[in-house]
């Protein structure tokens, strides 16, 4: 996997020049949860660059699935358990705490 996109970036976006920047975005790197600073330190320990929002995304997608897995003891024939679990969304979401609405 290559993270070297710099090349790419106008300069006033080129991480040299920039030290901190806003997001209007759903996930920002440095959101002050214990989820989102495990999963940004591991990113980079395995991939030496930063985290996409993308890559947050596959993250906490993966961590929910797990957890409804877990929550129904890997048993996928009971469609209303799954769903219940996916309704309490027992997971730690680099976002922050979450919920579905009904």
């Amino acid at each position: 996997m290559s993270c070297d996109r710099r090349h790419n970036l106008p300069i006033f976006l080129h991480p040299a020049a920039v030290s901190r920047h806003a997001t209007a975005g759903h996930w920002a790197i440095d959101l002050p949860n214990a989820a989102n600073e495990k999963f940004v330190a591991d990113f980079r320990a395995a991939y030496k660059c930063d985290p996409s929002f993308y890559a947050a995304q596959g993250y906490n997608a993966a961590n929910f699935i797990n957890s409804v897995v877990v929550a129904v003891k890997g048993d996928l024939t009971d469609k209303e358990r799954i769903r219940a679990a996916m309704e309490r969304a027992d997971y730690a979401s680099v976002r922050g705490p979450c919920r579905y609405a009904s």
